[in-house]
This record gives C-alpha cells, sequence and structure tokens, in this order.
C-alpha cells in the first residue's frame, strides 16, 4: 500500500513511500527544474538514490499498478501514483538509450 507521498518544490519531483508485503520502500521521481534537457530528467531512484532501471521499473509499475486500483478517488497520494505509472509505461516502451560515444 501506499504509505506516504510529496511534491517537492524543486520544480515538480515526486516522493512515493509504499509497503509491499511487508517490504518498505521510497522512490523519487525526478522532475526538478535543473534536471530539465538532461539525461536525469524523469529518473527514478530509489530511498538509497541508486537508480531504477530495467527490471527494477517493470516490478515497480506492476506494484504501482496493481496498489492503483485499491486507491480510492479521493487518496491524496492519487496525483501522485498516476504520475509514476504514466512515467513507468514511457519508460517500459521506449527502446533503452545507447551510450553517447564523444
Amino acid at each position: 500500500m501506499i504509505v506516504n507521498c510529496a511534491f517537492a518544490s524543486d520544480g515538480g519531483s515526486i516522493w512515493l513511500a509504499l509497503n509491499d508485503n511487508g517490504q518498505g520502500a521510497a522512490f523519487k521521481l525526478n522532475r526538478s527544474i535543473g534536471s530539465r534537457g538532461t539525461s536525469n530528467f524523469e529518473a527514478i531512484t530509489d530511498d538509497s538514490g541508486a537508480a531504477v532501471e530495467g527490471a527494477g521499473l517493470v516490478a515497480l509499475l506492476a506494484t504501482l499498478t496493481r496498489q492503483r486500483v485499491a486507491m480510492s478517488d479521493d487518496d491524496r497520494c492519487r496525483r501522485a501514483v498516476d504520475e509514476f505509472i504514466s512515467v513507468l509505461r514511457q519508460k517500459s516502451d521506449s527502446p533503452p538509450k545507447s551510450p553517447t560515444i564523444v
């Protein structure tokens, strides 16, 4: 279940704390003004600051989608969850980025 959420004053970053089957975790969706136009914009990190990628993104999408179904329309974290789900779906639909060679 979604335990808590927050919208940062950095331009739109979102933080979610959840508990899934007794396991607590927190995630940040980076939407800061300073990250716009960089590869860090809309990056998702866990509570240790590590990037969530690959199978981790798929698992997080599945968890949030499952938990979203149980949320009421007036749940204060609904918008945060919907934003995470939207970004996760976009990331899962796009091919992996190739490293840039300079």
